[in-house]
């Protein structure tokens, strides 16, 4: 990986722990818990993506494979799709 994929794969890496330090703070423990779930999936998805390579077309396969493994996991509780 050269040094300015590195840079920027970094880069989104300092967003994501900026966002956890900004908006965590106060929040229950579910949540917080809830939230770096979630965070935790979009990292090893997007896992080597700088920000500036990340498509509509990626994020929306992103989503399509989150509802398919909620589906898997809730096949009866369609309120989170």
């Amino acid at each position: 990986m050269s040094l300015a994929r590195q840079e920027g794969v970094a880069e989104g890496h300092q967003l994501s722990e900026e966002f956890e330090r900004s908006h965590f703070a106060g929040l229950s423990e579910k949540t917080v818990r809830g939230h770096r779930s979630y965070l935790n999936n979009l990292k090893t998805f997007f896992a080597n993506c700088t920000l500036d390579k990340i498509t509509v077309e990626m994020v929306e396969t992103y989503r399509d494979q989150r509802r398919q493994q909620l589906a898997k996991c809730r096949p009866n509780d369609r309120t989170r799709l």
